[in-house]
């Protein structure tokens, strides 16, 4: 009686071993790169308590199987299905990367590489690709000289945040946008400032500006200005908020820089008589662009100097 206690015990805890592994497994199902592993069973020992024995012609009596009684069972091992591919899942993060098959990642921790099949990466401060506990992944690079020919030497960490991938050569701005609603009851536009519109841009040296445009609706003849607003230039300023268009000379005057701009067709220069010495403001030469749209249904008509996108007949 004891003896089938016994067996029945060591099959409890086999099978306790294999809960617990399949509980590991579920613990893990959104481990990046985690494996499975599986527990494989085997059976102990037999007490024999007949033996076999073979025919005997003498006696006339035939041969008999051994009789045993199996006494329970045992973990033989428990095993990790180290190249099996698991369910690819969506991150948006690019430097999450999969790996099938017998592939592997290379990471270097220590001086010493090791194998993985996780794939979360991400970028430390040197720009070095590497694993969250800081391994840096390892590869081939390319030639410098020619991005499609791969240097197969010895592997080295990959860094994929050089300064030659961060920076490239800076180019100007060629256009600019400008696009909205005019509230004709919005009263800014009526104002003496206007209503003022910041467009951000770049020279080819890569420094940045603001222009400032100021959208006012035309005062003049009442007849004429019926639904024209008129667009124009009132400062550009660069990256520390200083006019581009004037300087002070070697006396601490506020004079004009030289700085000239073209906007819808209209040079805009320093009035050098408006210029006021106290706070630097000062007023331009030059003129305003025109918007027109029909006073009945509120659609744009025309343009005068410059260029309107989208088209008035997409409006």
């Amino acid at each position: 009686m004891m003896r089938s206690l016994f067996s029945g015990v060591s099959g409890l805890k086999v099978h306790q071993t294999k809960m617990d592994v399949i509980g590991n497994n579920i613990a893990n199902v959104n481990t990046v790169g985690f494996k499975s592993s599986s527990v494989n069973f085997s059976d102990v020992f037999y007490q024999t308590t007949q033996s076999a024995s073979g025919p005997n012609s003498a006696t006339g009596t035939t041969g008999r199987n051994a009789m045993q009684i199996g006494l329970g069972a045992n973990v033989a091992s428990i095993t990790k299905k180290i190249s099996a591919t698991g369910a690819s899942q969506r991150t948006d993060d690019p430097l999450d990367i999969m790996i099938n098959g017998d592939q592997f990642f290379i990471v270097n921790s220590g001086g010493t590489n090791y194998f993985t099949k996780a794939g979360a990466f991400t970028v430390d401060s040197y720009g070095t690709l590497c694993t969250p506990s800081g391994a840096a992944v390892m590869g081939w690079k390319v030639d410098r000289n020619d991005p499609t020919t791969i240097i197969r030497d010895a592997v080295s960490p990959l860094t994929v945040m050089s300064p030659e991938n961060l920076y490239s050569k800076p180019e100007a701005t060629k256009a600019a946008y400008v696009s909205g609603n005019i509230d004709s009851l919005d009263t800014q536009l009526t104002s003496e400032t206007g209503k003022i519109v910041n467009v951000s841009f770049y020279d080819k040296t890569g420094h940045s500006y603001t222009a400032d445009l100021k959208i006012y609706q035309y005062q003049g003849d009442p007849a004429d200005a019926e639904g024209e607003y008129r667009v124009e230039v009132t400062d550009v300023t660069d990256e520390s908020g200083k006019s581009i268009f004037i300087t002070k000379d070697k006396d601490g005057k506020y004079v004009p820089s030289g700085v000239t701009i073209n906007f819808a067709g209209i040079n805009y220069t320093v009035d050098v008589a408006s210029i006021n010495q106290e706070d630097g403001s000062f007023g331009f030469t030059g003129g305003a662009a025109k918007l027109k749209f029909d006073p009945a249904s509120g659609d744009f008509v025309s343009v005068t100097g410059t260029e309107a996108d989208p088209l008035p007949e997409d409006l």
